[in-house]
């Protein structure tokens, strides 16, 4: 999971390596259309993206845990 969001000076991180690592160990990510996030993740292929709001992320969690296609062996 990664939640991410622009600081009050509208500064805004690249690519976090740690999504990127999830998903070079073929976990699903949950996080942000955030920066370089969703230029790694492919929406409901390689992990579910949310807006920055706290209800969405925790849905995509939800659904990642109930959904028998994103449960690892």
């Amino acid at each position: 999971m990664q939640h991410s969001i622009a600081t009050a000076k509208n500064d805004r991180e690249g690519t976090p390596v740690a999504v990127l690592e999830a998903m070079a160990s073929a976990l699903p990510v949950v996080a942000t259309r955030h920066a370089g996030i969703a230029d790694a993740i492919e929406d409901g292929r390689s992990g579910l993206l949310s807006g920055g709001d706290v209800p969405a992320m925790a849905a995509n969690l939800v659904r990642i845990r109930k959904d028998p296609l994103w449960r690892l062996p």
